[in-house]
């Protein structure tokens, strides 16, 4: 039986920081960021609700992510109008994927090592728009990539 599942984590997307390094009495250990904890956090909080008691996903996943920023203070105070566009700037979208995909773990499914696709936009949200993460969650059989199957027959 093959799954997919949809849900919406609230607020401004976040990427995923780099571990920190401190040290006590001569041992050095690395840990994560308050910032990155609380971010994956709310995903967990998110994706379980959606989960509402479902066994976790299995097999080759695909993950969609739409990031949507909220509309800039400076668009605000020059009163333009804010309408939703393509965010070049910022947070790396891969850093954003890899917050979103470890918030996931043990709820969603196992271990994002079965996330085998994974595809990551980035907005600007229009103007009175919470900012939000849309995050779609696919089970896939066989390759469904046609690039692939289409060389793999070359071959």
């Amino acid at each position: 039986m093959l799954r997919e599942l949809t849900f919406i984590v609230p607020g401004t997307p976040t990427a995923k920081q780099r571990p920190r390094l401190c040290s006590r009495n001569g041992f050095t250990r690395a840990y994560t960021p308050a910032k990155t904890k609380r971010y994956e956090n709310m995903v967990a909080l998110a994706a379980q609700a959606a989960m509402n008691g479902t066994p976790m996903l299995t097999g080759p996943l695909f993950l969609h992510a739409r990031c949507f920023w909220p509309c800039p203070v400076s668009k605000h105070r020059k009163r333009e109008p804010c309408p939703v566009e393509w965010r070049a700037k910022g947070a790396d979208a891969d850093n954003v994927a890899k917050a979103i995909l470890d918030g996931c773990n043990g709820v969603i499914y196992k271990d994002d090592s079965c996330v085998v696709q994974l595809f990551v936009e980035k907005y600007q949200q229009a103007q009175g728009a919470d900012a939000e993460v849309i995050v779609c969650v696919k089970q896939l059989t066989g390759v469904q990539n046609e690039y692939i199957t289409s060389n793999s027959k070359e071959n």
